[in-house]
Order: C-alpha cells, then structure tokens, then sequence
C-alpha cells in the first residue's frame, strides 16, 4: 500500500499520481455515476456551515477507521480504505476543498492517520504556467505575490514564505474551533489571540527594518481596502486565487452584512469595557486573568465555545470571507484569505488581524500590572552592572557576541516533473544564549527561563527607550526549565535549534523532507506545528538593527511547565491535553508593565535585559533542496 503517495494525489503535489486501487475507485465512479462538477461548490474554514460540514465528514472518516481498527485492521489498512472513503465523497459531493481539509484533519489526530504525513506546502505549491523545463534553474520562475503598493513589497519575501504559511494552516488543524465530538483543546480561545499576536509582532519588527511603519488595524469596516494584492500564478492543491484590486470596500454577503460585523464589533468592545460577556441565558460572565482572554478569543474567533454566538457572532471569520469574496463571481472566485494555508499573503490580512488583537489587547490593559512578587526565592542573574548585563549574551557561530546574522535568499524547488520555481526566504547564523545565575537558597531550584527580544529605537539609551514599554512590540524566542543546585553558580547554554517557539525538529527551507513519524507517539501532529526555524531571528537592516534581549527566571513549581519535547513548538502548540504553562501566555508581557522595563529589571535580580544587534547580509548563494 502506498499511503503517503495517494495523500500527496489528493492534496495536489505535484506530479502526484494514484495508487492503482484509488486510481479504480475514480475509474468506476466516473462510469457509474452522475457526478458533479468538481469545484461546484466553495469551501472556507472561516464559514461556519463550512467548517460544521467538514467536521462532519472527518468523523464519518474516523468513524470508518474506528470499526476498521475494531475489526483487527492495521494501521496502513485503516488509511488505505479511509482515503478510499475520501476519494468517494470528493467525486460525490462536487466539494474536494472540504473533503480535503476534513482529510488533513484526519492525519492530523486520528492514530492512524498520523503514520502518514501531510506533505509540505512546498510540495503542494504550483504555477498556472508550467515552468520551462528546458529553462533549468536560471531560467526558473519566481512564486510570490504583488501588491499595488511599493512599501508593502518590500515585505512581501515575509508574507510569501511557505513555511510561514503552513505555520498557520497547521495551527489551525491542530486547534480546531469547532470540534464537534471532543473537547476544545485547553486554553485555546487565549492561544488563538497569543499565536496571532506574536506573528504581528514579527512582521511588525521586519516592516520596521524595511522603513515602512507598523500595521495599521482595520478599524473602520466601510473604508476601502487601500493596498490590493495578486498571487500572481499561485496554485494550491489545484486552486488558484482570485486578484483583490486597491480600493475596495466590504460588501454585503446573502446572508451577512457589514452591517452586522460593525454591530458585532460594537458589541464586543462595549462589553470587554463593561468587565463582562454576556452568555446565551443572559447571564454576565465575569473576565479576569488569563481566563478573560480565553473567553474572549472563543467569542471573537470564535470557537464552538462561543457563550453566546447570537450576540458575538462570528466576528474574525466573517472579516476573511468579506476581504476574500470581494468582488465575486462564482463558488471558486475568492481571494487568498479564505484558506488557512494562503491568507498570511495578503497585506490584508495583518491589518485585519490587528484589529482583531485590539479585543484582546483591551481587555488585558484593563488588567492590574504583575508585582513579580512571586520571584523564586535566592534566584539571581550574576551580572557586574544593575541590569545584569554580564549575566546574558547572545553568540553567533564564530562566538562573537551580541551580534546575529541573517541573509535574504533565493532558494529553488523542483518539481518531481524536472521543473523548479524560485522563491525568496530569510535564513540566519546559528546562535546560542549564554546565562550565568546564582542559587542563593539552600534548596535546589527549578526556575523557567522565558526570552524575548525588542526592537529598539535608534539613538535612545535603554532607559529612554520609550518601545521596550510596548509589550505587543516584543517577540517570544525561548521558554525553558533548568535545575539550579543550592547555593550554586551555575553557567547554563542554550542552542537556537531547541527553542520552544519553533517547529521542532528544526528545518531549513533547503530542506522540504517531510518529517517521519515515529510509530505510536501520541503526539506525531505537532511536529507540524510551530514558527519556522529560519524565521526565528527578524531580518532586521543591512547596516544593523538594535534590538533588547530580556529574561526572566520564574518559579517552577508555580509554572509546573513541562519538560520541552521532541518536536512541536510548546509556546505556540502547547501539548497534546494541555497548555504547559500555568501563566498566561506571553507572561510578563500580557499586561501594561507598572513603571518603565529598565526599572523594573534594575529592581528583580530574576531578570536581566541586554542589548543586541541583527545585521542583514545579501546574499548570491541560491540553496537548493
């Protein structure tokens, strides 16, 4: 049985061919039925009906695998006859999008789905126009979009990367919102926000480094949409994506207006204000701590946890599907912000996701600034100034330190076919972190050290840094636990290929092999998940970027933050069952800071803030796979 290879049919790989037995099955019912035309119908993951519809079809494939399993069926027997299943209801229902994604969702949780993978995005990107094979690399063309505005190009190599955007097609399989036979995963609602938000604070810092100002939300839902945007060729998994021209507005959908987003929106903010959600009863929900922003972000998402879809609606959603129909002619006429695995492309998108982050934002300004009163007792960064400086550094692979590296690419794909497409990417030196801390207590110590970085403003010593007091400016690097001996110093390292934000194992854009599962590990799906490793550092300038290094050392034993795993990121992915962190996500950065940062952490040893530069070199080297 060759599993893997009918996957990569279904899904559009290139040069993908069927198993003769699914081959039969499409054989037989072409002769035997009346079958729709295929792409007759749409299909959107921000639509609920859509997304319900999906939800059913991937339980009636699970459902199909269980008996199957029941029945003594192996793994690999088991997924041969659901994508059997799969085949049938796409070629049935005139809607393969749907069955698709209700197919990923199946080898993204079912155990048996899991020992095949979803290939990579790479693999399942095309062009309209077949690429010259006679043209040989040189010749090849380049897949990436275009807007109508010459600063949104000049960050396009960051909304384009296919890694970057499989990123979020993946987070969004593995934290469905609509599960409708098991639990939502824990904390998701909070996590929708935090995931978000953070990839607005990278892009944020690469619009800095390029000169063109941070993301303006779209807060007014009548304005026209002032930069268009074109894939160009693009195609994905057989779909290609309908331009979105400049200056132009919203318009009212058959059964939605704008009306009603603006009325939802209203709404929302009104009662984040009041302190409270109102829940289908009528009830008031009370919103405190981290609880709040889960509460929210299942309305706002929303999640099928939404207390009261009548009175929220289905706010971010309902923004994709406004911005991708825009000016729509039939079921396949959309633009790239209606799949999960295209919508980052679109400039549209980060302002729309801005606004979206504004509920959230809201609401945690309202929150009361941590004391950082629960320190781990005896813990200190061992530095010879008051902002501990000595205590942390940051070393590129020729061990100098405080300077990092990065180089915009051009890399190549080929197609199995002989054909290649060029694309561009960041990449960046491997760097390690260097701590020194000190145990003064006479226990020993777990601590959990998290790391984030902070563009800084040019000119401005770290005190009169006025953006090292904006906490949606700084980037999750790093969150991880060591053990402390009692009254100990102690010199700790850390690799760049070990950080919990990533994707995990680590890999580079030259290098699109699929990872192996390993045979019966409970979590095979998060391996998918998390930030690309290349994309971990921002580009940041040719002449140098400055940015703030800060770290702080919490209390484990108040954290009780898992072990990091093997693959999967923790910070953005979570575990199988549950978050691995008690605080809230982005801690300490999820509230306003009381005080500037500087003072802050001149006045708790557990931190130490340092300074860093990144440097963009350009490079002629094209890295092929």
């Amino acid at each position: 049985m060759d599993n893997q290879k009918d996957i990569e049919f279904i899904l559009g790989v290139i040069g993908g061919e069927p198993s003769e037995s699914i081959a039969a099955t499409m054989n037989a019912l072409a002769a035997a039925e009346d079958l729709p035309e295929l792409g007759a119908v749409s299909f959107s993951p921000f639509i609920p009906e859509d997304l319900d519809r999906a939800e059913e079809m991937f339980r009636a494939l699970t459902d199909h695998a269980d008996e199957l399993r029941a029945a003594g069926n192996e793994h690999d027997q088991v997924v041969q006859s659901v994508i059997v299943l799969a085949t049938k209801n796409a070629m049935t229902s005139g809607n393969p999008d749907m069955v698709r994604f209700a197919l990923q969702l199946f080898l993204t949780h079912d155990s048996s789905g899991r020992t095949v993978r979803i290939p990579s995005l790479l693999r399942r990107m095309n062009l309209a126009t077949p690429p010259d094979l006679a043209a040989g690399i040189e010749g090849a063309p380049s897949v990436g979009g275009s807007t109508t505005s010459t600063d949104e190009d000049k960050v396009n190599w960051f909304r384009e990367d296919p890694l970057a955007n499989e990123h979020h097609e993946h987070w969004h399989l593995v934290y469905r919102s609509r599960p409708q036979f098991s639990p939502l995963k824990e904390r998701h609602g909070e996590l929708f926000f935090y995931m978000h938000q953070q990839m607005l604070a990278r892009y944020d810092a690469e619009r800095m480094a390029a000169g063109i100002g941070r993301v303006v939300p779209f807060s007014n839902y009548t304005d026209d949409i002032t930069v268009g945007y074109d894939a160009g060729d693009l195609i994905i998994s057989g779909q290609q994506y309908k331009p979105r021209p400049a200056n132009v507005a919203w318009q009212n959908m058959r059964d939605f207006s704008v009306a009603d987003s603006i009325i939802n929106r209203n709404i929302i903010s009104q009662d984040i204000g009041s302190g409270t959600l109102t829940n289908a009863q009528g009830q008031a929900v009370p919103l405190s701590g981290r609880e709040g922003s889960d509460i929210i972000g299942d309305a706002v998402e929303p999640t099928i946890k939404n207390i009261n879809a009548q009175r929220y609606g289905w706010h971010h959603g309902m923004g994709h599907v406004f911005t991708a129909q825009i000016n729509s002619q039939g079921p396949q006429d959309f633009g790239v912000m209606y799949h999960t695995s295209t919508a980052i492309r679109d400039p549209f998108f980060w302002r729309w996701h801005k606004n979206v982050d504004t509920f959230n934002e809201d609401y945690q300004n309202s929150q009361p600034s941590h004391d950082f009163s629960d320190a781990p007792e005896g813990i200190s960064f061992d530095g010879s100034t008051p902002l501990a400086q000595d205590s942390i550094t940051i070393l590129n692979e020729t061990s100098e330190t405080d300077r990092l590296f990065t180089e915009l690419r051009e890399g190549v794909f080929r197609f199995t076919n002989g054909s290649a497409y060029n694309y561009n990417h960041i990449w960046h030196e491997p760097f390690s972190y260097q701590f020194s801390l000190k145990n003064s207590s006479v226990t020993t110590s777990k601590v959990t050290l998290r790391l984030f970085i902070c563009p800084r403003t040019d000119g401005l010593p770290l005190e009169a840094d006025p953006q090292l007091n904006d906490r949606s400016l700084w980037i999750e690097m790093d969150k991880f636990v060591i053990e402390l001996n009692a009254q100990s110093q102690e010199s700790f390292s850390r690799a760049d290929v070990d950080s919990s934000v990533i994707r995990r194992p680590a890999i580079n854009p030259a290098d699109v092999t699929d990872i192996s599962p390993t045979a019966g590990a409970p979590d095979d799906f998060l391996c998918e998940c998390g930030w690309p490793y290349h994309m971990l550092l921002p580009g940041g300038k040719d002449s140098g970027m400055n940015f703030a290094l800060f770290v702080i050392a919490t209390d484990w034993e108040e954290d009780q933050v898992d072990e990091p795993g093997t693959c999967g990121s923790m910070s953005f992915c979570g575990a199988v069952d549950r978050y691995p962190d008690k605080r809230p996500m982005g801690y300490p950065f999820d509230r306003p800071l009381e005080g500037s940062l500087v003072e802050i952490a001149t006045q708790n040893p557990n931190m130490a803030l340092r300074e860093i530069t990144i440097q963009k070199r350009r490079s002629t080297e094209v890295i092929q796979p």
